[in-house]
């Protein structure tokens, strides 16, 4: 489901902070001491970032990491994807403004692999996939591999899958999640019901309001990116959306928790008229 994986790497970041091995506002650098990176702009910018700018795209990073890339076809692991971030130069200051980032949202995996002493997507499975009900869903590069009816990607003009596209890619906590729509239905009933699974609380009710809240918000700012959500205003009530998009599909999901209202699209072809806009248009209607 490409980008729409970080909502997923947040909610593991927030149960960690449940759980008291994350903070979402100590700089990185308590986690990834060595941690470094360039800045035109500061001395050790590195000390200043925190998880809580990393899931919000304000870190100031820059898109793509030098390794793994959607712009790399050579293969990397997911830990030299993220080892090669130190030698990127942040395009703003830390917490100056949004600033979508791929990388970002992969550092805040890593950070959550070293700190809890697990796979990155064993720990997703463990305390976000499985606690929802999502037995069908992953992140474990070896189990999407191994799946007999794993969907694949198309990329016009051709039918045919392109020879060259991978089936898995390092940036893991930034857009490999593999799912099902039966799947989704319960993720979005999750947040609609604030963090609940059948009635039991799954994720302290205030951690999921931040998630889905606006993050760094402008005075009287009602609209914005959250921690890996975006929310938006629509007459009297509001909704959460994002999209994911790459290597042959084309996903969205939105949801008015208000409403107990929330569609989301799959698709494994680049040429769906079912994204962004679109969804949207039929949700809203």
């Amino acid at each position: 489901i490409q980008s729409m994986s970080k909502s997923f790497t947040a909610l593991g970041v927030l149960m960690a902070v449940q759980d008291g091995v994350l903070d979402l506002d100590v700089p990185i650098t308590d986690y990834l001491p060595g941690f470094t990176v360039n800045s035109p702009f500061e001395e050790h910018p590195e000390s200043k970032m925190t998880l809580r700018h990393l899931l919000s795209h304000r870190a100031g990073f820059t898109h793509e990491a030098p390794l793994g890339s959607n712009y790399d076809d050579r293969p990397h692991s997911f830990e030299e994807h993220v080892l090669s971030i130190p030698s990127t130069w942040l395009r703003y200051p830390v917490g100056y403004r949004y600033s979508y980032s791929n990388l970002g949202i992969d550092l805040a995996g890593y950070i959550l692999q070293e700190k809890t002493g697990m796979p990155f997507w064993e720990y997703i499975e463990k305390k976000v996939l499985n606690p929802i009900g999502m037995i069908q869903s992953s992140m474990d590069p070896e189990k999407i591999l191994n799946c007999p009816n794993r969907a694949t990607g198309h990329v016009a003009p051709s039918s045919e899958v392109p020879c060259g596209i991978p089936v898995i890619v390092p940036m893991i906590p930034a857009g490999g999640v593999y799912t099902n729509i039966a799947d989704m239905a319960k993720y979005l009933r999750f947040h609609i019901n604030k963090g609940e699974v059948e009635g039991r609380a799954i994720l302290d009710r205030k951690l999921v309001e931040e998630m889905q809240a606006v993050a760094f918000p402008e005075k009287r700012q009602k609209a914005g990116y959250g921690l890996c959500l975006e929310r938006g205003r629509i007459g009297k009530t509001y909704y959460l959306q994002h999209g994911g998009g790459g290597y042959g599909f084309i996903t969205s999901m939105c949801m008015y928790p208000e409403l107990k209202l929330g569609v989301v699209t799959l698709t494994n072809s680049q040429m769906s008229h079912l994204t962004g806009g679109k969804i949207m248009e039929v949700i809203n209607t």
